[in-house]
């Protein structure tokens, strides 16, 4: 049965199977981990799963933390800029293959090479890999940290695929020799192709918008709601790797709501994450926090979780 929350009236749920909350909780994953931090009194019901759960929840705590709530932010960071674009740029049409130099049908050369580049950037996935979720994740993590030792180079949830996939051309273009006027027509292609996501994403922003939020995006001059989520993203993530706590229940929730209601010029906010982000590698690099999860012991509380409910299921017939 679907409870309604006397404090909000829409009703929004997602349901999640136990192991696949653990995995995302173990990744240390914002919407997740927030519900084990969450105040007593913003609980409507807690039942006996969650509540061993809460009762455990620093295990579910890691440096990981810099690299999620970091993405998070990345991307609303990400849809920030590209509302202001559309914005300032008014009514789109979609795209020409010819205003970008291509000939009307992509050429098969280039829907070979392009099938390339999209089966190297899956295997970013690992899923060519027999591992469980949590083992994934966790694999992706470190390769992430690993990157970003060498290069200084943010990869997350958030960006992944676009700077995996630059990486991926660059490399094939050595391996293969392949021509510069080929490269340059790979570009192009890419370029179209980004053009005619873009198009098609403004087409579902301008038909779906709220309309009030739609009047303060365009007084502002950019997304305030999402740069109040990157606002409260950055500080939970800063928080967490200094003083290993969630704080869901914010002591900034009045300039949070500020920020929502543009009280921050989008200068202000760019600002606020350029200087958070210097701010978040100086803590990852201090943080006491572990660099991964117990995944011995989050797994012994799964089975224990688990077996505890089918007794009580089983007891019950």
């Amino acid at each position: 049965a679907h409870l309604k929350n006397p404090k909000n009236p829409k009703f929004e749920s997602t349901i999640y199977s136990l192991k696949k909350f653990m995995i995302l909780a173990a990744n240390v994953n914002p919407n997740i981990v927030e519900l084990l931090w969450t105040d007593p009194s913003d609980q409507l019901v807690v039942r006996e799963p969650m509540g061993k759960l809460m009762a455990q929840k620093d295990l579910f705590l890691s440096s990981k933390a810099k690299f999620t709530f970091s993405g998070y932010a990345f991307a609303q960071a990400a849809k920030i800029e590209r509302h202001r674009k559309w914005i300032v740029r008014g009514e789109m049409t979609a795209p020409k293959r010819e205003d970008f130099g291509l000939p009307p049908e992509r050429p098969k050369q280039m829907e070979e090479i392009f099938g390339l580049i999209k089966s190297e950037v899956e295997k970013w996935n690992l899923s060519q890999y027999p591992l469980n979720n949590m083992e994934r994740d966790e694999l992706k993590a470190d390769i992430w940290e690993l990157v970003y030792n060498v290069s200084k180079v943010d990869v997350n949830e958030g960006n992944w695929p676009k700077v995996y996939e630059a990486g991926v051309i660059e490399r094939l273009a050595k391996e293969y020799n392949l021509k510069e006027e080929v490269v340059e027509l790979l570009q192009r292609e890419r370029l179209f192709k980004k053009e005619m996501e873009m198009y098609k994403s403004w087409l579902t922003w301008k038909t779906g918008r709220n309309p009030a939020r739609h009047e303060l995006e365009v007084k502002s001059g950019y997304d305030t709601k999402h740069a109040s989520h990157l606002v409260r993203l950055m500080r939970m993530g800063l928080e967490i790797l200094k003083d290993h706590k969630v704080i869901v229940k914010r002591p900034d929730s009045e300039e949070i709501l500020s920020v929502k209601n543009g009280g921050w010029s989008y200068e202000r906010v760019i600002e606020f994450a350029k200087n958070m982000q210097v701010k978040l590698d100086e803590a990852y690099k201090t943080t006491t926090l572990p660099k991964s999860v117990d995944y011995v012991k989050i797994n012994a509380l799964y089975h224990r979780l688990y077996e505890g409910y089918h007794e009580r299921i089983n007891a019950a017939c």
